[in-house]
C-alpha cells in the first residue's frame, strides 16, 4: 500500500508498520495480512481473504484526506474470526448466565498518525484474545489502550474478561477464594462502567449475575430490575433474575420470570431448563420434565438439561430413562461424572452396579 506524500514532519505508521507493531507486541500469537495488492475496500471481501492465508487480524484500505494541512492516509484492521459466538458465563452446577454484549464484526478505523494507530492496535489484539476467550491476554491489552478507563465498553469488557477467567481455574486448589477475588474484580468494572453510563442495560444484568455468585442475592434482583426497567425486552435479565428468586426458594415468582424470558425468546433453552428447575423443587416432576424436554429439543447439547431431567427421573424410580440421561450429559461434560456421585438425588442409585461402572469409568 503506498501512501500519499506527507506534507508535516509528523510521525507517520504505514500498513507494513502497524504489522510490525503487533508482531512485535506479540510475536506469534496472532498472525497478520497486509491486503494492498491490489487494494480492498470491502470488509467482506477482506475477511474471505484473510481466512484463505489463515490470518487472524486483516489490515486494507488506504482512503486519503486531509487533516490541518496534512494527508493522512486511513486504513482498517478486522479480525476473520467473525463467525465465532462470544462466550458466556455459565457452570455445570448453575444455569445461570451472563450475557455481554457482542462485539461488532465491523472493522476498527485507523488513521496513520502514530498516537492514534497504538490503541486501535491494542484494541485490535484485546478483542481478538477475547473471541479466543485468552481473558488474561485480552486484558493485557485492553489496559494498554490510551484512556481506556474512561470508555465504557472497554471497561465493560475488562469486567467480562475477569468474569470469565473465574470459571476458568479448575487446576487452582483454592478455587472459591480464586474465584470470589476475581468476580470481585469483575463487579469493579463494572460499577466503572455504569458510572459512565448508567443507562447500560447489558452491564446491570452482569452486576447481577456476579452478585448473585458472591451469594447477594437481594442486591442481585435490584441489578436485574434495573436492567429489566432499562431494557424491558431483555430476555436474558428476565432469565438470570427467575434464577435469583430461584435461589431464594420463591419458585412460583420464579417461573413467572421464566415464562417472560421464553416470551421474548422462544428459543431460550436456558429459560426453558431453568423453568424445569423450578418447577421440580415445587414437586411437579411432570411439568419439570416436559420443560426440559424442551431445552434439549431447543439445544440438544445443553448438557445442564441432561442432567437435571435425568435428576428428576432418578427421583422417580425410572433408573432406565435417568442412566440414559446421565450418560449423555456426562458424554457432554464429564464434570458430572463427580458431581453425581455426591448428589443426593441418585442417592438411590449409589450402591447399583451400572451406575457405579458409569460415573467411576470402571470396566
Amino acid at each position: 500500500m503506498r501512501l500519499v506524500p506527507r506534507v508535516t514532519q509528523v510521525d507517520m505508521y504505514t500498513p507494513g508498520k502497524i504489522k510490525d507493531e503487533i508482531e512485535k507486541v506479540e510475536g506469534n500469537t496472532i498472525n497478520v495480512i497486509i491486503l494492498d495488492s491490489p487494494p480492498i475496500t470491502d470488509d467482506k471481501d477482506a475477511v474471505q481473504k484473510g481466512k484463505k492465508t489463515g490470518a487472524h487480524l486483516v489490515i486494507y484500505g488506504g482512503d486519503h484526506r486531509v487533516v490541518t494541512g496534512e494527508t493522512i492516509t486511513e486504513f482498517y484492521i478486522i479480525s476473520t474470526n467473525t463467525s465465532s459466538t462470544t462466550p458466556l458465563f455459565l457452570d455445570v452446577n448453575s444455569s445461570k448466565k451472563a450475557i455481554p454484549i457482542l462485539y461488532s464484526d465491523k472493522s476498527i478505523r485507523l488513521e496513520s498518525v502514530k498516537q492514534n494507530v497504538s490503541s486501535a492496535v491494542y484494541t485490535a489484539l484485546a478483542f481478538e484474545y477475547y473471541r479466543k476467550s485468552q481473558y488474561a491476554s485480552a486484558i493485557k491489552m485492553f489496559k494498554h489502550i490510551v484512556n481506556y478507563e474512561n470508555e465504557k465498553t472497554i471497561l465493560f469488557y475488562i469486567g467480562n474478561c475477569y468474569c470469565e477467567l473465574s470459571n476458568f481455574d479448575g487446576s487452582v486448589p483454592n478455587k472459591f477464594l480464586i474465584n470470589e477475588s476475581l468476580l470481585n474484580e469483575s463487579l469493579v468494572y463494572y460499577y466503572k462502567t455504569i458510572e459512565i453510563d448508567c443507562n447500560y442495560s447489558l452491564a446491570w444484568n452482569n452486576i447481577g449475575y456476579v452478585l448473585e455468585e458472591l451469594g447477594n442475592h437481594d442486591e442481585a434482583l435490584k441489578a436485574y430490575d434495573k436492567a429489566i426497567q432499562l431494557d424491558p425486552n431483555n430476555s436474558i435479565a428476565w432469565d438470570n433474575k427467575g434464577c435469583t428468586l430461584d435461589s431464594l426458594s420463591r419458585y412460583d415468582e420464579a417461573i413467572n420470570a421464566f415464562d417472560k424470558a421464553i416470551q421474548l425468546d422462544p428459543s431460550n433453552s436456558f429459560a426453558w431448563n431453568n423453568k424445569g428447575s423450578a418447577l421440580y423443587s415445587l414437586g411437579k416432576y411432570d411439568e419439570a420434565i416436559d420443560a426440559y424436554d424442551k431445552a434439549i429439543q431447543l439445544d440438544p447439547n445443553n448438557s445442564i438439561a441432561w442432567y437435571k431431567r435425568a435428576c428428576v427421573f432418578s427421583l422417580i424410580n425410572d433408573k432406565e430413562q435417568a442412566m440414559s440421561d446421565l450418560k449423555y450429559a456426562i458424554e457432554l461434560n464429564s464434570s458430572y461424572k463427580e458431581i453425581s456421585r455426591n448428589d443426593s438425588y441418585f442417592e438411590k442409585l449409589w450402591t447399583d452396579e451400572e451406575f457405579k461402572k458409569l460415573v467411576n469409568n470402571t470396566k
